[in-house]
Order: C-alpha cells, then structure tokens, then sequence
C-alpha cells in the first residue's frame, strides 16, 4: 500500500488533526509522543490530549519504552475494572497481541479498604476481590487462544497501572477511554489521559 501525505491547513496542529479525523475517520491513529520533559511533551501531548477528546477513534501514542525498544510487542498490559466500558479496547488489544504473538497481562485494580483490628493495626479488606483466574476469564473471548496471565492489585487504579507496567515492563499499555455514556466513561476518560501522560511505555487507547 502506497503511503499519502495531506497538508492540512488550520491555525493550530490539534484543530488540523480533528479536521482531518472527523472528515475521514481512520480505524487507527498513530502519534509519537516524546516523553514527560520539556516544550516537545507540552506540544504533543496537547495535540494527543485534543484527538483523546474530540473523536470516537481508537489512538496509540508511541514512545520509547523505559526499558528499551517498543517493537515487536511481547507483552500487552490491559486493564480492567471488569465494566463494559472497560471491554471496548478488548479487540483491538487482542488483534495486536496476535500479531506480535504476544503474552497478554489482564490487571484488575481496587480501592484500598480496611478495617480495624484488635491490635489497632488496620486490616486490608479484600473479601470482594475477584479471583485472577476470574479477571483472565473476563478477557474472553476476544483473547481466546492467547497467553493470559491476570494480576489484582489494590490502591489507586493510576498508581497501580503504573506500578504494574514498570514492575511487568509490558511494551505496550491498551485501556479504554471513549465514550461520555455515563459516570464510569467519564472516569475512565480522565484515567487513560493520565496513562498517556506518565506511562512508561507505548499505550492504545480505544
């Protein structure tokens, strides 16, 4: 397939983007994000930051992983809150992971409750954890066929996300974010905006 270039013609680079998206929506758009320093991170994160808001198309920022090259994809990080909402980057993860015959980490993440103890040391209340395999049954059955591995961690979902991709250095991160539907979309707008600003690795949003 022959590659095209457009010029777009607009006063800033996010409104020629938009334009160009909502004319003729693409399956896939590919920014390049350039990590979290400096006048590069503030231009193209508002530009990533801009497409995430205006348009209903999956977007994958790449940028060099923390530990070294992105390509191919061996391990796909894809979080989930066991929703709906969350299962609609499902398929495309699952496609990438295909591709690259990918192992694919399932992370569930919630909130951190306790109780208190006799001993006036507090007790983390985890009765209404799921089980991993139930969090690696959810993924199905578009990860069918698939390695499949799935991790529960308590704490804020960001925090966890994070931890997870450095702990796990996945060479790619896939969450959901589009959608203003309801509460939870909203909530996982708002956390995919900040995956994308502080991941350490390549992420696709969906």
């Amino acid at each position: 397939m022959t590659p095209t270039i457009e010029v777009e013609r607009a006063a800033t680079p996010d409104a020629a983007l938009v334009e160009r998206l909502r004319r003729a929506p693409p399956d896939l758009t590919v920014v390049v994000g350039h990590g979290r320093q400096g006048l590069a991170h503030v231009v193209s994160g508002s530009v990533t930051e801009t497409v995430l808001e205006a348009t209903q198309r999956p977007l994958l920022c790449v940028r060099e992983p923390e530990h070294g090259a992105a390509l191919p994809y061996r391990r796909v990080l894809v979080p989930t809150d066991l929703t709906l909402p969350s299962r609609r980057v499902f398929g495309l993860a699952a496609a990438i992971a295909r591709a690259f015959d990918a192992e694919v980490l399932a992370l569930h993440t919630a909130p951190l409750g306790t109780l208190p103890s006799l001993s006036g040391v507090p007790e983390v209340l985890e009765a209404s954890l799921p089980q991993e395999y139930q969090v690696a049954d959810y993924l199905m059955p578009e990860f069918a066929g698939l390695r499949v591995a799935a991790r529960l961690e308590l704490g804020p979902p960001l925090d966890a996300i994070l931890r997870t991709a450095r702990a796990e250095r996945p060479d790619l991160i896939a969450l959901t974010t589009h959608g203003h539907d309801s509460l939870a979309d909203r909530w996982l707008g708002s956390l995919a905006e900040h995956v994308l600003r502080e991941a350490p690795c390549p992420v696709l949003v969906a």
